[in-house]
């Protein structure tokens, strides 16, 4: 089961309801004074004594048979879950929603079965548990295939969509963002569009599409302010900003960014101004007004010590410590780096743990105290290889996930086809059964009978050439995302490299049995200061570099050997039967041809570090190790340079 981090909150589980003994069974009068009391408190937001109230009904009502009494106790339980809901007890909710969907199920209530599913399987995405929510999820739409409830369904279309985003299946999950957005638009359905359009915007940024995230962004502008929760619009709002930020439009993204931070200043928002206030430094950053983005970062970094949140106190304290090491202030730097590395080893984010580490080695270099670099620099080369195995880990999962979330939308097209498939059969056995009236009735006129044979006949042809093509349709559509999924599971979509996945398998496919005996080299390479680019050109010229040294690294090997995306900077080659001499040769002339290749204002330089399977390297794992550390040793002696493994 795939299991991802997805945020939840946990607290201590609500005590059991306590149990009435009751002498006189609880009258139809009494259980509606009950839920209008229950409904009173869980619309006040006082949740634990609606759950007690609610669970006195569902025990008054679990052993009834009356449909509208199986119904109202549908009803309870899912009151029940929804208020464990708000007070973030995930497991008591998923299991509330459990009991309401058995329950509705007793009475084929089809469209409460619908919706319960898809906030069942809300419920499950909050536990991590994906496999199982995207199954529900897809049950649910199935259902909703069958009958009218447009809005049930739109809805459903959006939990898809949310869990599809968890597994980075962005795609498909766009499209069922778009299908929801499509109903709400329709319907003029101002708060869902808007909640909508940011969704999918959400998106577009995850996909590096900001043109097409703006314009969703902006829909949430278009309306009224009275028309939309505040807080949608705010969204709205500092995504914009951040957006801008990345596009270095530094005052116009200062502009959004105050106007979110006017309407989280009404809403009584802290979490939400200590992103705003991050992306306000950002932006004074860009501008290399330091000390304004000081300014700003602290602002933030101090409504992280107010709400005792570690994981905003480390957003705040990264970029912090970056500012202060471009304004020269190592003490300030180091101080916010060494915070940072604090919080992050509480909060176990290995991520943060590596932006801190990486901070501190360069305070250390600028500093002078090289041997405190170095250990730093050894403690971020073992971080980084930890990542670097959980990611191919994550990634192996994430592409299980995709397959299954593939799976399931061809089995809901292939029970839509197997439909209509019906529908067609019901209509050519009606068509049989006229055929027979019309015979016995005319039986005396064989001309006009072999006239309406011949009719039917056709129309049988008709069905059947039909069903062919949309059976070869279908078939068609599935070969062609089989296809495309492979795709996804074995490339970069950055630099359309291989991925770190399949260099591994390849490596694996090197050491197996049947090739040991081949001669093969593992050339490692790593962009120097490839920081500094993003830094100083922003993160689009920074890809852009990516795909041209991408571009050489092509240019050098042969359609047999592999060129693989190994993660951020580095890249990997493996080169097929060729001596180590040789591929030192082919190393060479690739860093040579990057150091003159023209990408735009931009100069690179890489370090690369090779080694060969005949050096007695005896697992992939061990291969790649000394190639990094041929690596290591390029780049500690002065970068752009090219140099082999040694034993010693």
């Amino acid at each position: 089961m795939l299991l991802l981090c997805v945020p939840v909150e946990v607290r201590g589980s609500l005590p059991a309801p306590q149990k009435q003994d009751r002498s006189v069974p609880a009258t139809s009068v009494s259980i509606d004074k009950m839920k209008e009391r229950a409904l009173s408190l869980y619309k006040a937001g006082n949740y634990e004594q609606a759950i007690s109230i609610f669970s006195t009904i569902a025990k008054a009502l679990e052993n009834r048979t009356r449909e509208n009494d199986v119904s109202a106790l549908g009803r309870a339980y899912t009151y029940i879950a929804q208020s464990y809901k708000r007070l973030k007890l995930r497991k008591e909710t998923a299991a509330f929603y459990r009991k309401a969907l058995a329950t509705y199920k007793r009475i084929d209530s089809k469209r409460n079965i619908a919706r319960t599913l898809n906030t069942l399987a809300e419920a499950e995405r909050y536990l991590g548990n994906l496999d199982t929510a995207l199954n529900l999820v897809m049950e649910s739409l199935r259902i909703h295939g069958t009958i009218d409830d447009p809005e049930g369904k739109a809805k459903a279309h959006m939990g898809a969509s949310i869990i599809l985003r968890y597994i980075e299946n962005y795609e498909l999950s766009l499209e069922h963002l778009k299908l929801a957005y499509a109903y709400f638009k329709r319907e003029n359905d101002a708060v869902g569009t808007a909640k909508t359009a940011n969704e999918i915007a959400h998106l577009y940024v995850r996909l590096a599409s900001f043109e097409e995230a703006r314009s969703f962004y902006e829909v949430a502008l278009e309306y009224p302010a009275d028309q939309l929760p505040p807080a949608t619009v705010a969204t709205a709002l500092r995504e914009l900003a951040g957006i801008e930020a990345i596009a270095a439009n530094y005052q116009e993204a200062r502009n959004y960014a105050n106007r979110a931070m006017a309407i989280y200043n009404t809403q009584n928002a802290p979490e939400k101004k200590t992103a705003v206030f991050r992306i306000i430094g950002d932006a004074y950053k860009g501008e290399d007004n330091l000390t304004k983005a000081i300014y700003n970062y602290q602002a933030s970094l101090n409504i992280a010590n107010e709400l005792d949140n570690n994981l905003f106190k480390v957003k705040a304290l990264l970029p912090l410590g970056e500012t202060y090491f471009q304004q020269q202030d190592l003490t300030e730097s180091k101080r916010a780096f060494e915070t940072a590395l604090t919080f992050s080893e509480d909060l176990r984010n290995k991520t943060y743990r590596l932006a801190a580490l990486k901070g501190l080695r360069e305070v250390s270099s600028a500093s002078g105290q090289f041997q405190a670099a170095l250990e730093f620099a050894e403690k971020e080369l073992a971080l980084s290889e930890q990542i670097q195995l959980e990611n191919s880990e994550k990634d192996l999962e994430i592409a299980k996930a995709k397959l299954l979330s593939f799976k399931l939308e061809n089995e809901v097209e292939a029970l839509k086809e197997q439909t209509r498939l019906d529908e067609l059969e019901i209509a050519r056995q009606n068509s049989e059964i006229e055929i027979s009236r019309k015979e016995q009735q005319i039986a005396n006129l064989q001309l006009s009978k072999e006239r309406y044979v011949k009719l039917m006949l056709s129309l049988v042809v008709i069905v059947l050439v039909s069903i062919a093509l949309i059976l070869y349709r279908s078939y068609s559509m599935s070969r062609r995302k089989n296809a495309e999924l492979h795709y996804l599971a074995t490339h970069d979509s950055l630099t359309e490299c291989f991925n770190r996945r399949y260099l591994f398998d390849s490596l694996r496919s090197l050491f197996s049995e049947s090739h040991a005996t081949s001669s093969a080299c593992l050339v490692m390479i790593d962009i120097d200061h490839f920081k500094k680019i993003n830094d100083d050109f922003g993160h689009n010229a920074g890809d852009d570099a990516l795909r041209g040294v991408a571009h050489v690294l092509r240019q050098n090997i042969s359609d047999d050997d592999v060129l693989a995306r190994f993660g951020g900077e580095e890249f990997c080659m493996v080169l097929y039967n060729i001596s180590l001499k040789d591929a030192l040769t082919v190393s060479e002339q690739a860093r040579s041809q990057v150091e003159s290749y023209g990408f735009g204002e931009i100069k690179l330089t890489c370090s690369i570090g090779v080694t060969s399977i005949e050096l007695g390297a005896s697992s992939p794992t061990e291969l790649i190790e000394q190639a990094d550390k041929a690596l290591f040793f390029s780049k500690a002696n002065g970068r752009n340079q090219v140099n082999a493994y040694t034993a010693t």
